[in-house]
């Protein structure tokens, strides 16, 4: 079973529940139900640009097949049907997995160096080899699962590292159509209590999804009923001006954004709703150590835009937060 067919819409979930309060069924039912109401969506202007990484894949398949050179990136994807080595043989999917984080810690170091040369091929060849190690993983847990086979801790913890480690990388390149499917299959896994999650894991994939609902999609209800249903995180201070940690911080702006509650000098409703999502953007992107925004330039820039016409037709409220 691959990734794409196995989504929060027939997910169930079984092992320990994670409500307070409530019934288990109820409470699984509740979580699966937001699960699937937060699945992300890929834009459709992305299709060219994910056609043209599936062309890239599909050259990588048919160098590494032929390669001969006894890396672990020489397999074939389960999915297609052309090799089942890493389904049967855990030791080869170490071996990938080693030689797959050697190649992240490589990559990363050269592009922290300013190195560019390959960089798109090399990101691209990484991406592959979490993906034909993320589909062994499925198709192992799939067949224990029919089986009714428990896994061994050591399975549990080499599933975990995969899929962590796969939506991590993934999440820093900006891939979505890597880290997007990654996550809809594994956080419902995680939620459940399977592969023995810990709660900082349970919550750093949580908080991925939120992300991508809330900055990359505008889907701010979404991503609150998310985060307090899986999270059961309501902050005392919806006012505050900092927020503790991450979660804090994603939980806030989110608030913010539906409530449309910035007010800047000089720019309309609309303005204010631009600058308030890239706030949020800026909250979001510093905790990982991206990039900041520059909120002042951006207050600016949106000042400059506005005109008097403009700000006459767009002082009422229906505005929608985040949207132009």
């Amino acid at each position: 079973m691959s990734e794409g067919r196995h989504s929060a819409n027939n997910w169930r979930g079984g092992g320990r529940g994670r409500g307070r309060g409530r019934g288990r069924g109820r409470g699984r039912s509740q979580e699966a139900d937001v699960l699937n109401s937060a699945r992300p969506r890929v834009a459709s202007g992305d299709d060219e640009a994910l056609r043209r990484r599936q062309e890239r894949f599909a050259r990588d398949l048919e160098r590494e097949a032929g390669s001969g050179n006894g890396r672990g990136d020489s397999y074939g994807l389960i999915s297609r049907g052309e090799d089942t080595r890493l389904k049967d043989d855990a030791t080869a999917r170490q071996r990938l997995l080693d030689d797959t984080l050697r190649r992240v810690h490589e990559y990363e170091r050269k592009a922290a160096a300013g190195g560019t040369a390959g960089a798109d091929s090399e990101r691209d060849s990484i991406l592959l080899a979490f993906r034909k190690l993320r589909e062994s993983v499925v198709a192992v847990d799939s067949s224990r699962r029919a089986a009714g086979a428990a896994l061994s801790e050591p399975e549990k913890s080499f599933f975990r590292e995969v899929y962590l480690s796969s939506i991590r990388f993934g999440v820093r390149c900006g891939s979505h159509e890597s880290y997007v499917p990654a996550l809809q299959w594994v956080l419902p896994v995680a939620t459940a209590g399977r592969w023995a999650f810990t709660a900082s894991e349970h919550e750093w994939l949580v908080l991925r999804l939120a992300e991508q609902l809330a900055v990359v999609e505008q889907r701010y209800e979404e991503s609150l009923l998310l985060l307090n249903t899986l999270l059961h995180f309501k902050p005392v201070d919806l006012n505050a001006r900092h927020a503790s940690g991450p979660l804090e911080q994603l939980y806030l702006a989110v608030v913010k954004l539906i409530n449309n509650n910035f007010h800047v000098a000089g720019l309309s409703v609309r303005g204010a709703a631009r600058v308030a999502q890239l706030q949020a953007q800026q909250r979001i992107l510093s905790y990982r150590g991206s990039e900041r925004y520059e909120e002042q330039d951006v207050l600016k820039k949106g000042t400059e835009r506005e005109t008097g016409s403009e700000k006459k037709k767009e002082g009422g409220d229906g505005a929608e937060p985040g949207r132009e």
